[in-house]
């Protein structure tokens, strides 16, 4: 019985390692001057929008591998991206005024 019950915690873990990892990606990428909030969360729309365009790049076939990570990812972008709110906030709202200065 252990046996059967390794693969659907090993796929549970995997998920989590996994969860958050556009809003992780989205502030990696972002500019300075570009810093909005909830980064993740527009990513992964920009990307299922960019999915269902067919301008993803490689094969036909990565949309159907893409499409329902970006979907499972969304809430868990959310969560991340409301934790980091506080910092969005502080970096649109201090960081461009403190690069302006001399």
């Amino acid at each position: 019985m252990t046996t059967y019950c390794f693969k659907p915690v090993a796929v549970a873990l995997l998920v989590l390692m996994l969860a958050g990892c556009t809003s992780v990606r989205s502030r990696t990428d972002m500019a300075a001057d570009d810093w909005k909030v909830y980064p993740g969360v527009r990513r992964d729309f920009s990307d299922l929008d960019d999915a269902f365009a067919g301008k993803l790049r490689g094969p036909d076939w990565t949309a159907a591998m893409v499409i329902p990570i970006l979907l499972g990812d969304i809430p868990f972008s959310t969560l991340v991206d409301t934790a980091a709110l506080p910092y969005d906030i502080y970096r649109v709202e201090k960081m461009p005024n403190e690069s302006a200065q001399p």
